[in-house]
């Protein structure tokens, strides 16, 4: 008569499947939201029709932008949570608080945004009235209830600082790649506080960080032990010498 495998046994697979996909998830997300970022046409037109009508002209390159930060936003949930699986003495306090104030910087900046971008996307497509959309986003875009939208890009950025400095704290992963990933969104807020007029090299440079970051955590996730990633190595108790009576 056969026996039924051990439970561990059992969880081994669906642990595999969970620590790759979400190195995976780590590893994609950022290089989407550096894409959308670097992407995304810019313009300083004095209105909202002048911008819908240079959007027009860049039509396909808003659309790979919005498509970008959507898929950048929906596979940062996953990869957060996969970030945080390993912590579980030093650095909890702040792997969590950071994890939570980046998932709801992603609910706002990125999904919730997500649906005004593609409203001017449509908006932008020929044929529309523009005058008529521009003079209602001129009126939109200065009314307060819209300001959580804002907000949660400065929520995003705050909260994987804090999610990094967690993980660096914990030592998980590579600690060069924890410090990586929250020196990304910490130095484009310093420099675009400070108004560097080359936007573009900015956010490249800063991009280039978050990405390498991210790619060092992915890499360890992907090759580390199910054990190490499910943090049972260090939160297991160090054994006990027998002692003889």
């Amino acid at each position: 008569m056969e026996t039924a495998p051990p439970l561990a046994a059992l969880a081994r697979p669906t642990t595999r499947f969970r620590r790759r996909a979400g190195a995976a998830a780590v590893l994609v997300a950022p290089v989407a939201f550096a894409a959308s970022e670097l992407t995304w046409p810019e313009t300083d037109a004095p209105d909202q029709s002048s911008t819908l009508a240079f959007y027009a002209g860049h039509h396909g390159q808003l659309l790979l932008a919005i498509a970008s930060g959507l898929l950048a936003a929906v596979l940062f949930i996953p990869a957060i949570f996969s970030l945080m699986q390993p912590v579980r003495r030093r650095g909890t306090v702040l792997t969590h608080l950071g994890g939570g104030t980046a998932l709801l910087g992603v609910a706002l900046s990125g999904l919730a945004l997500a649906g005004v971008q593609l409203m001017l996307y449509e908006a932008s497509a020929p044929g529309v009235d523009r005058a008529a959309l521009g003079s209602f986003l001129d009126r939109a875009m200065q009314d307060p209830v819209g300001a959580p939208l804002v907000i949660g890009h400065y929520l995003f950025a705050l909260g994987i600082v804090v999610l990094a400095a967690g993980l660096f704290r914990a030592r998980v992963g590579y600690r060069w790649a924890s410090a990586a990933l929250g020196a990304g969104p910490l130095l484009d807020a310093v420099l675009g506080t400070i108004g560097l007029p080359d936007g573009l090299v900015v956010g490249a440079v800063t991009d280039l960080l978050f990405v390498a970051g991210a790619a060092g955590l992915a890499w360890w996730q992907l090759t580390t032990s199910n054990a190490d990633w499910e943090g049972l190595e260090a939160s297991s108790p160090a054994p006990r010498t027998a002692v003889a009576v």
